[in-house]
C-alpha cells in the first residue's frame, strides 16, 4: 500500500530587522506524517516507531499538552472548530519527530484537509524553550496559500516583544514548499522567517540518509538556539524576563510557572 506521509528536507532561514540586525541559514528536515498512517508506518519501518526505544519515534502527548481532547487527533479537531474550521477528514503533521528520546519543536503544522482532500485549514503550533506551546488558527479562504495575520501574545524569544504579531504565508507540502513566519510591530518588521522544503520518500535508507547528514537533529535545533541567543546577548540586543507581562501570555499550553496563575 503506498502510503502518503515523507520527508522534507529543509532550509531554514531567520533574518533580525531590528533592533539589532541577526541573521542565519541552517539545514534540516522534518517529517511529513498523516495521522492515519502511524501505526502502519512503525510496522513498515524499523527506525520509526511509537515508542522511544526507536531511533525516530512519534509521541501523541509531544503535542497540545494539556489541551482537551482523548487523543491528537481529537485535540486537531476541538481547536479547529472554535475557528470555524470544520468537516476535517484528514490531518497531516509537519513536524520534527523524536529522535533517540528527544523532541524540540520550534513550529508543528497540522494541516486539515476535507473528503475530497482540499485543504480547509491549518493549525500551527509555536513553541519555545519554556516548552510552552500556544496555537494559531489558519483558515483557508480558496487561495493557493494560508495567509493570516494574527497577535503573538507569546515569548517565543526573549528578544522579542509580546504585542507583535506574526503573519502566516503557508503553503500546502506537495513536491516541494515554502513558509514564512515573520514578526511584525505595526507595519515594520523586525524578524523574517521561513524555511522551504523538497519532499523525499520515507524509508528505513531516506531516514539513514537524513541521520548521517543531520544527526541527532533536535538536539541540534535548541543547541542553535542557544547559541545564536547568546550572539544577539553579546550584541547587547535588549531581552525580558519570562515572567514580564505574564497577563499579556494569552493562550498558552504548559504555562512555565512564572506566569501559571494567570493564565
Amino acid at each position: 500500500m503506498q502510503l502518503d506521509s515523507c520527508i522534507y528536507e529543509c532550509e531554514i532561514w531567520h533574518s533580525r530587522q531590528k533592533p539589532k540586525p541577526h541573521k542565519f541559514v541552517h539545514k534540516h528536515f522534518m517529517l511529513y506524517l498523516d495521522l492515519g498512517e502511524v501505526s502502519a508506518l512503525a510496522e513498515r519501518l524499523k527506525f520509526f516507531s511509537t515508542r522511544d526505544s526507536c531511533l525516530y519515534s512519534f509521541k501523541e502527548a509531544d503535542y497540545l499538552p494539556g489541551y482537551e481532547g482523548p487523543s491528537l487527533e481529537k485535540k486537531i479537531r476541538n481547536f479547529a472548530a472554535l475557528h470555524q474550521i470544520t468537516g476535517i477528514e484528514k490531518i497531516k503533521v509537519l513536524t520534527n519527530v523524536r529522535t533517540g528520546g528527544y523532541i524540540f519543536n520550534p513550529v508543528t503544522f497540522f494541516f486539515c484537509f476535507d473528503r475530497d482532500g482540499r485543504r480547509i485549514g491549518c493549525i500551527v503550533e509555536v513553541g519555545n524553550t519554556f516548552k510552552e506551546k500556544k496555537l494559531y488558527a489558519l483558515k483557508a479562504e480558496g487561495e493557493a496559500r494560508l495567509v493570516d495575520r494574527q497577535k503573538k501574545q507569546f515569548y517565543v524569544s526573549p528578544f522579542t516583544e509580546l504585542d507583535q504579531d506574526f503573519v502566516f504565508d503557508i503553503e500546502v507540502p506537495g513536491q516541494s514548499f515554502k513558509m514564512t513566519i515573520n514578526t511584525l510591530q505595526a507595519e515594520e518588521p523586525v524578524v523574517m522567517a521561513g524555511f522551504w522544503g523538497k519532499r523525499e520518500e520515507l524509508t528505513d535508507k531516506s531516514l539513514l540518509a537524513m541521520t548521517l547528514r543531520y544527526p541527532l537533529a533536535p538536539l541540534r535545533v535548541i543547541a542553535l538556539i542557544h547559541l545564536h541567543a547568546l550572539l544577539l546577548w553579546l550584541k547587547r540586543t535588549p531581552y525580558h524576563r519570562k515572567e514580564e507581562n505574564a497577563e499579556q501570555q494569552t493562550g498558552v499550553l504548559n504555562p512555565h510557572r512564572s506566569i501559571e496563575k494567570t493564565i
